[in-house]
């Protein structure tokens, strides 16, 4: 393997140099794997004094994990280069309903409501007859003093905006 590494030129990436082969591609592969393993023995520090069958016991679960983190890597890149096509990235457009959809709609949400209007007039039910203050409203002699005492009020309204002398024509 010398003969490979003795054309290259120093701090430039082999994949600047060459096409890279399969070959190479599994070595990278062997080697991150390599690091990741030690990493983890690093992480669960592994004593120089440890015994032969706890070094066997870390290094195999370090070596599946691993595998398990390099696998997954390789499942997201090869997701990561997966082709979108343009009709994935769009919304799915609603048709628009025709009059008898639309009608047939719009009945099936006025079922089981109550029908429009004023809240007063929907809670007062009465069954009975007038009450006495309606009664009182209602009588001849008060409703003649309501109707004469609207009109002086609207007479000082209209007086209001004249002066006290004014004797021309206000039209309005």
């Amino acid at each position: 393997d010398a003969g490979a590494g003795a054309g290259l030129t120093p701090g430039v990436p082999i994949e600047a140099e060459r096409i890279l082969t399969q070959e190479d591609f599994e070595r990278i592969r062997k080697l991150k794997q390599k690091a990741m393993v030690e990493a983890a023995l690093a992480k669960h520090g592994l004593a120089s004094g440890a015994s032969k069958s706890k070094k066997a016991r870390l290094l195999e679960a370090a070596e599946e994990e691993a595998a398990e983190a390099l696998a997954l890597r390789e499942r997201l890149a090869v997701i990561g280069e997966a082709k979108v096509h343009a009709e994935d990235l769009v919304g799915r457009h609603k048709a628009r309903k025709d009059k008898a959809a639309r009608l047939a709609s719009v009945l099936e949400g006025r079922e089981g409501r109550e029908k429009f209007g004023a809240r007063s007039g929907l809670k007062k039910k009465k069954t009975a007859g007038l009450s006495e203050r309606e009664k009182q409203r209602k009588k001849v002699m008060p409703m003649a003093a309501r109707v004469a005492q609207i009109r002086r009020r609207n007479a000082a309204a209209r007086g209001r905006g004249r002066g006290k002398n004014f004797k021309g024509h206000v039209r309005g």
